[in-house]
């Protein structure tokens, strides 16, 4: 059995998969498995997966219809052997010692997560910065979300993570096209006992510049409303993940995580002029649930700024 399973979700990424996949080719830990998962595809990129196939049997290929990265990872993760995961977009690739020393320090500390820092590039390779977490220390899991949620660092790339965190009622939302991290990291926190850092880069991030993040341009009403929905489904996700391990969380990360969804509804859903009866529905009942009705989130909004709060509590009138 491979001792990691690394995890590639791909959707359209030919341009940049060889890249990513010869990254996963020359690890110089070689004792792993490389699954990728073709969400739907409408270019080259399952040809290119079944290339390194035949070059290497350490290659497996998902071929499954387009259903979003949350559900591209899930498929990889229910087939995975290896003791730890980890995942790599397929636009992205790594350093050729990534996971050796990832997988050293795991096996040094004893931890089920360990974190490492990544590198922003352009498409062609030329360094931006580096992300990297600050004053990085050993934490129990719910330490590391709290302070994920402190300094909102939560991405799962650049991250080894042991299997057994993937725990049976893992919640696996459908319909979710952003914020898809945090999901996952807000509940691998929970069932980690240890995480650790280790001070090198283990990833290479591409800032493409027609991506939907890092895209300024203007968006027509249709693009709008989609982002809208998009919003809309991720604080629902996040609501479910806060009610179905409510006990779990200490209470420091329960008023964290209520905080940045109340943020999430202020800053997005208010933010965008659209008016569609179903979904400001939903939307009022999450603003009572996490602001009109919660003594302990309004308390946070007013310490951190009493204008913030009086315009929140004017919101009302936009649903």
């Amino acid at each position: 059995m491979p001792k990691i399973s690394v995890i590639v979700p791909i959707y359209n990424v030919e341009k940049y998969l060889d890249k990513c996949l010869d990254s996963c080719l020359n690890q110089s830990f070689r004792d792993i498995e490389i699954i990728c998962v073709n969400d739907g595809s409408q270019d080259n990129s399952i040809k290119i997966i079944e290339q390194y196939q035949r070059k290497d049997n350490r290659f497996i290929c998902i071929n499954k219809k387009n259903e979003g990265l949350l559900l591209a990872r899930k498929s990889g993760i229910n087939i995975a052997k290896g003791d730890y995961i980890f995942h790599l977009d397929g636009d992205d690739y790594l350093p050729k010692n990534a996971l050796e020393l990832l997988y050293e320090k795991a096996l040094l500390t004893g931890a089920d997560i360990v974190r490492g820092n990544a590198n922003h590039v352009t498409e062609d390779g030329v360094y931006i910065s580096t992300f990297k977490y600050p004053y990085f220390d050993d934490f129990t899991g719910l330490q590391f979300l709290s302070y994920m949620l402190r300094y909102s660092y939560h991405s799962i790339w650049a991250a080894l993570v042991k299997k057994e965190c993937y725990v049976s009622n893992f919640i696996y939302p459908e319909n979710v096209s952003i914020g898809e991290d945090l999901i996952y990291m807000s509940q691998l926190s929970l069932f980690a006992h240890k995480v650790t850092y280790v001070e090198a880069v283990v990833y290479y991030y591409i800032k493409r510049g027609n991506s939907m993040i890092n895209s300024e341009q203007k968006e027509d009403l249709q693009c709008q409303c989609d982002r809208y929905d998009q919003y809309v489904n991720f604080c629902c996700a996040l609501d479910s993940i806060l009610v179905t391990y409510k006990s779990e969380f200490s209470e420091e990360v329960s008023n964290q995580l209520q905080l940045y969804l109340n943020d999430r509804i202020d800053e997005r859903l208010f933010s965008l002029p659209i008016k569609i009866k179903e979904r400001k529905r939903i939307v009022f009942s999450l603003y009572k649930k996490y602001f009109l009705f919660n003594i302990q989130v309004q308390k946070l909004v007013f310490k951190r700024s009493w204008k913030c709060y009086l315009s929140q509590l004017y919101k009302i009138r936009f649903l």
